[in-house]
This record gives structure tokens, sequence and C-alpha cells, in this order.
């Protein structure tokens, strides 16, 4: 039998990111090295829990264990929560019953009035307190048409929209649809049963953009700026600031377990009994850190107007930035990097004294002015160009760009490439695919290569790509591996976004939307119209069939006014009379005799 490698907590396991294959012995982890965790909860009639977690969610296995047994224990927690709140047919009740499981602080305001809206217009027709089941589909489909005229009379009467109207009305549908899935899903859902007759979605997100907008925004990313804006504050400085503003302890921060704890309206923030504490132990001779849960009072923390905002910037700080890993807001993690923040910043700021994490809300907290400025000095709002090690992490994410607008690859399909793929001397790449095929009567998964030309721009910047040795060399071989997977995606990815605030979209003229995905989309676009409509020579270089390769183009001006202005080809000058042809059949009838064209 085969050795086991060390023993995992109860419902922790190492698997395969792509098969969900348990991986149990040493052999089969040296053989996938890109394997995460899996955390999994099943309770009968309560509901399931099963997430994916990265390898290096914390610095060593002791600390990442305790982290994945915290969020198993406290998903446990959240699910019997929610099966002792049982869903009455009610709608008011069921909606209040919604928000506490399901809604989180970065759309919960949403969530809201979109459901009061709901309640009232279902209300104006069936009456006060009606049944969640007596909603139909002829009902939504009524309610959505109403909203829409509404909407084109406030357009008409010049009153702007803050979001299209269209994916607004989707969304509230939405909202609706997912009521009746988390608490009804046995009865019928009304905003399902209508299907294609929904709104359509917003038409910014994935969106083609010509070739001349790809080519400028390649140039950005090749010539950055010296300084960079940021969107948001770091997510640093805006922990100190709610530690220091508030008043409250780190462990009291651990214990916060979502954003219903912050009550902005009356200016209070309430800090559970369940205090998460840091124990110190010894196992084998060495030092750890284990993560427990002591009983402590209640308490509420009256917020001061510097601590509201404190508190209002966390709460509304995004989960994710910049296509990023996803922060840990709320629940125990680990101090090591927000303490080096707090050691720099207070270097920066002049500070008599190091500030620990730890000494937040107790007799050696720093001053208010103290906290003013260590925050500040934290913001890094402007962030300095650093010529060698900046440049070589743009220079890596411009060719990668390159090779994606000029061959209409995916990002996993870049990853996967070797050198013996390059085929540049006869101005062609073979870019691995993935193909399902059925063999045996059973769908298999096979990787294969297609052929895809070249150009000057496509030659060149595959070159570059040889010069800079990009090759990931991946070990696993056997599927193409999504993009999110791809060891470089997220500096790729932050790269392109940056580089897209920069240059103007030429439909809107706001700041343009990119990300890596849309160079295939802009590629399919500008090949659509050379190659004469022919779906089947699209559908071989893009790898698709000619049905899919349909669905990538996207119709824009510059296509229209070709299409147009090819109608004129032949036709005479502008201003000359039409002349008719010089020989023309006309029918003559003789009497008595056929008819004879002459």
């Amino acid at each position: 039998m085969a050795p086991r490698a060390d023993c995992l907590p109860t419902g922790i396991t190492r698997i395969h990111p792509h098969t969900r294959r348990r991986l149990r012995t040493p052999s089969e982890l040296a053989a996938c090295p890109n394997w995460v965790w899996r955390v999994r909860v099943r309770r009968r009639g309560t509901g399931d829990f099963d997430q994916l977690y990265r390898q290096n969610v914390r610095e060593t296995l002791r600390e990442t264990l305790d982290y994945l047994q915290h969020e198993r224990s406290t998903a446990v927690h959240d699910l019997r929560r929610d099966a002792e709140r049982a869903a009455s047919d009610v709608f008011t009740d069921d909606v209040h019953t919604y928000l506490a499981r399901r809604a989180s602080a970065s759309d919960y305001r949403a969530r809201v009035h979109n459901l009061a809206v709901w309640q009232t217009w279902l209300a104006a027709k069936l009456g006060a307190s009606f049944k969640t089941s007596k909603i139909t589909p002829t009902l939504v489909e009524l309610a959505l048409e109403e909203w829409k005229q509404v909407t084109v009379i406030r357009k008409k009467n010049g009153h702007t929209q803050r979001r299209w109207s269209s994916a607004t009305l989707r969304t509230r549908a939405l909202h609706l649809s997912n009521l009746f899935a988390v608490l009804h899903p046995g009865l019928p859902n009304p905003v399902l049963a209508l299907k294609d007759r929904l709104p359509p979605k917003s038409p910014e997100m994935e969106k083609a953009q010509p070739m001349a907008i790809v080519m400028a925004l390649l140039e950005a990313m090749r010539n950055p700026p010296l300084v960079a804006t940021r969107k948001h504050p770091s997510f640093a400085s805006v922990r100190a600031a709610l530690l220091g503003f508030a008043e409250i302890t780190i462990q009291e921060l651990w214990s916060i377990r979502d954003a219903r704890a912050f009550e902005l309206r009356v200016g209070r923030l309430h800090i559970p009994a369940k205090r998460v504490v840091e124990r110190y132990a010894t196992v084998n001779g060495h030092g750890v850190i284990r993560v427990e849960v002591a009983q402590r009072e209640a308490r509420v923390v009256r917020l001061s107007p510097e601590g509201l905002e404190a508190c209002r910037q966390y709460v509304a700080y995004p989960d994710t930035y910049n296509g990023g890993t996803k922060l840990t807001k709320f629940g125990y993690f680990g101090v090591g990097s927000f303490r080096n923040a707090l050691r720099e910043a207070g270097q920066a700021a002049g500070l008599e004294y190091p500030i620990s994490p730890y000494d937040f809300g107790t007799d050696n907290a720093p001053s208010l002015q103290d906290v003013r400025k260590l925050v500040q000095a934290m913001r890094h709002d402007v962030v300095p160009y650093r010529p060698n090690t900046d440049r070589t992490r743009i220079t890596k994410a411009f060719i990668r760009s390159s090779v994606l607008a000029h061959t209409g690859a995916r990002v996993g399909e870049i990853a996967m490439l070797e050198p013996e793929d390059l085929r540049l001397k006869e101005r062609a790449v073979l870019m691995p695919t993935e193909k399902h095929r059925r063999h045996a009567g059973r769908m298999e998964r096979a990787i294969s290569r297609r052929r895809i030309p070249l150009n000057e721009y496509g030659i060149a910047a595959l070159k570059l790509f040889v010069k800079y040795d990009l090759f990931d060399r991946l070990r696993d071989r056997s599927r193409v591996p999504d993009e999110t997977m791809v060891p470089w995606y997220q500096e790729l990815y932050y790269q392109v976004i940056v580089a897209a605030r920069r240059v103007k979209d030429p439909y809107t003229g706001a700041s343009l939307y990119f990300t890596p995905h849309v160079f295939r989309h802009s590629f399919a676009t500008a090949l659509a119209p050379l190659i004469g409509g022919d779906a089947k020579t699209g559908a071989k270089i893009m790898g698709h069939s000619p049905q899919t390769f349909m669905r990538y183009i996207r119709a824009n001006d510059d296509t229209a006014r070709t299409a147009i202005e090819k109608m004129a080809d032949g036709l005479p000058p502008l201003g000359q009379p039409l002349s008719t042809p010089a020989t023309v059949s006309t029918l003559h009838v003789v009497p008595g005799r056929k008819s004879s064209a002459n």
C-alpha cells in the first residue's frame, strides 16, 4: 500500500484543481504541484458547504490548517443558523430571512432596495400580506414591462440614468429569482420560467474593441507613466484606521464575523462575546500559535466621527482588488505582513516608538494624533515607478498581451506553449487546444494543436516571447489550465487594467474597460470581415465550432461602415445619371403569332 501524506483534520483534503480527485500520497502530491485545499461540510437537512483554497493561504502548514478549521467551523455554525430560520410563505417575512442568510456587505443595499420595489409593486396587485407562492411568471413579466416603460418616459423627459436600464431590470429580476432558489427550491421559479424574455445584460462587459484601440492599449502598456495613482488606499491603512479610531483590539477585530456587526446609521460597533485569541504552545520542541475561541463579555463600541468613517471604508472595501486574491476582512488573519506595514509606516511618519498590531485598544495604544500620522503614511496614494523591478514586470505583461492580441489565444493556451510549437520560419504557431471527444461511449479530454498564421506583429511578439524565455513548462499537460490558475495571470490582469484607464473608449469617451480575454474577442471581431464571413476559417483559427465563433463577433461602426461602402462598388460616380444599357430585349406582340424576343 502506498504511504499516505500527513493526516489531515476531518473535512479538509488536498485535491486536483480540475478533476477534484483527492491526493493522498506524497507521489500524487508531487505529480500535481498546483493542488488546492478543499473544505467540505455536509449536514443532512441543513445544507452543504464546499469551498476551495489556494496552497499558501497562510505562511506555515499549522497556520493553514488552523485557518481552514476555523473556516469549516464557521460554515457549520452558519448552516445550523440558516436551518433554524425557517422560511414562511409570507413574502415580507421571506425577504428578511433571505437577507439574513445571503446578503453580504457588498450588495446588501442593492438587494434591500430591489426587493422593496418588488414588495411594493406586488402588494398593489395581490394585497398587503401576500404569499410568496402567489407570484407567477405573468406578474413578473408585467412588472418588468411597466418599469421599462417608466424608464423610457424618463429618458424622453431628459432625466439621466446612472446605469443602463435593461441591466438594472435584469438584476432586479435575478434578486427575486435568488430568493426563490434559497428559500423555496421546491416551488416553480417565476423568473427562470421566462428564460429568454428577461432583459439583456449590460453591454460593457467583455466588449471587443477595434485593432487601433488594442494597439493604443499595448503602447500604453509599453510606456507606463512615472507614477501610478491607486483607486483604493492600501488595505493595511484601512485596517489600522479601524483599530485606531474605533479603539478596539486585534482580538476583537478577529471576532467580527460579518458586516452586520457594523450599525453605521446609529454609529455603533457590536463586539461578540466569542473572542478569537492566539495561544502559544510547544509542539515537538517548536513554538506554534494556535487559534482558539474564548468566552468574553460582549460590548458595544460608540464610534466617533473618525471611527465611523473608518468603519465605512472597511465595510465598503472590495473583497478582491485589481484581480488579486481575496482579502480577509472578517475572521482570523495572520499579522506578519500587517506588523511589517506598521513598522515601516511608523518610521516614515517619524514616530518615537514602533507600533505593534497588539497595541491597539490597550494601555499601549497610540494616541489619535499618532494614528492619523500612521494612517497617512500607510495610504500610498501615489506609487513611484521603480525602473528595475517594475520594468521587468511591465515588459513581461506587454509581451504576453501582444501574443494574445495577435494570435487570439487564451491565457491558458499561452501558458502551455512550448518552444517546439513555434514555426516562425513558416510564419505560424501551433497553439495547444483542448478538445472533448466521445470514445467508447464516454467523453474524453484531449490536447491537440491548431495552426495559427502570423503577421509581422505576431512574429515580433513571439520573438520577444522566446528572448525573455516566458515559457511556463507546465508539468500537468493533461488539459489547458484555467486562467485563474496561471501563476502570472494576476500580474497580467493588473497591468492591462491599469493601462486601460489611460485609454479612452471610442464609443462612450470614458476610460476603457479591458481584460486579457478581451484581446481574444477583439481578434475575432477584426478577423470576421477580413475572411468574408467564412465561419469555418474563423473557427479553425480560434479553435471553436462555427456556431461558437459567431458568438465572439461584435458589430462595430468600422465594420458596418465598410460593408455599406462596398455596396457602392460598381455604381457610377455621384451626380451622373444612370445610363440605359445599349442592348435591351423587348417584346413585340404580332397578331396570330407567338411572342418573340428581339
